[in-house]
């Protein structure tokens, strides 16, 4: 029973990551292309999430800048 929790919420955690990298593509914004490790792991999508976020922003500033 145990497992199937951890396994529904791995898999709303990558569908979430999906949706962002899609509407980010949709702005305009293309997060960094990257593989999973084999057996993946909520830390390191969280954790690739954030490199995106950050990248992202960065990238909305060096375009502002460029206004």
């Amino acid at each position: 029973m145990e497992q199937i929790r951890i396994d529904r919420r791995e898999l709303r955690l990558r569908a979430r990551h999906r949706q962002d990298r899609d509407a980010a593509r949709a702005e305009g914004v293309a997060p960094l292309q990257y593989t999973a490790a084999p057996g993946g792991g909520d830390a390191e999508d969280d954790l690739l999430a954030r490199i995106d976020e950050v990248l992202g922003a960065q990238r909305h500033a060096d375009d502002e800048d460029q206004d």
